[in-house]
Order: C-alpha cells, then structure tokens, then sequence
C-alpha cells in the first residue's frame, strides 16, 4: 500500500511509478566470484590421488600379511605421515610470519619414504605448496618411486630380503 506523502504532490499512484523506475535503474549486484560462497571444487589429481592412497594402504597390507613387511613398517608409516603433516604446517606457518622455512628438499624427502599421503592432504587442506608446478612435479615423482619400490619389496620374491 502506497503511502502519500508531503513531497509527492502527485499522489500514490506517482509514488509507485517512481519507485518502479528507480528500481528499474538501479545496477545490479556485482555478481560473485566463482568460488565465493560454493564449496571448493575437487583438486587436481584427486581422485588419482586417493586411488593411490587405496592401492598403497592394499599394497602395505598385503605385504604385511604375506610377511614380506614387518608389522612394525605400519606404525612407522603412521608415524612418518604425522611427522610430515606436522612439517607442512610448520613451514606454513613460516612462510606466514616471514621466518626461515623448511627446505623443499626435506619435504621431498619424507614424501619419498613414506609421508605423501600427509603432504598430499596438507597440500589439499592448508593450500601449502599447491600450486608451485615444480614443486609439484618433484612431488608426484616422489610418489611414483615410493610406490614403485613399495611394490617391489611387496611383490618381489627377493625384495623382501632387504628388511630382514
């Protein structure tokens, strides 16, 4: 219901009329960034990724229950993936408060031995190293050859004797 009031002479009817248009030239809303309010979308690799970290937990325990891996080997890796995701927030908070980081190369490291599905999360998680293409690259190699020599030790007949 419109209203008539002391600086609209022409009545309610004009009041209308004029809100309509004002309304009508009114811009629009910025519209949103794609990301801003929707759910992040899926990284990159991710399903790769956790098909890898499937096939890799399989692997780790099939080798454990063929005996070709010690018991032990789980509680270390449990271990190494704490220690690496404890390192990637340590060297995000660094890289935040402008003090000395941790070199790429130790991160790598733990990556290869056993900590890439930790660093792979926190990469994920605290968006740390994401999208360095170099860093990225050395990352994915480090997986290839862990599980490559994950593997071996598994399905070899003479990998094995290198832990016991």
């Amino acid at each position: 219901m419109a209203v008539r009031t002391a600086s609209s002479p022409h009545g309610a009817a004009q009041d209308a009329r004029s809100t309509d248009s004002r309304r009508a030239h009114r811009p629009a809303p910025a519209s949103r960034s794609p990301r801003q309010g929707k759910a992040p979308s899926p990284a990159t690799g991710a399903s790769l990724a956790y098909g890898l970290m499937a096939g890799w937990a399989v692997l780790l325990a099939w080798g454990v229950w063929m005996q070709r891996l010690p018991l032990w080997s789980l509680a270390a890796l449990a271990a190494l993936n704490i220690v690496t995701l404890w390192m990637y927030a340590a060297d995000k908070n660094a890289a935040r408060a402008g003090r000395w980081r941790i070199p790429e190369s130790n991160l790598h490291l733990l990556s290869l031995l056993g900590g890439w599905p930790a660093a792979w999360l926190a990469q994920q998680n605290m968006r740390h190293k994401s999208s360095k293409t170099e860093f990225r690259a050395v990352y994915w190699l480090t997986i290839v050859l862990h599980c490559g020599a994950l593997a071996w030790l598994v399905l070899a007949k003479t990998g094995s004797a290198l832990l016991f």
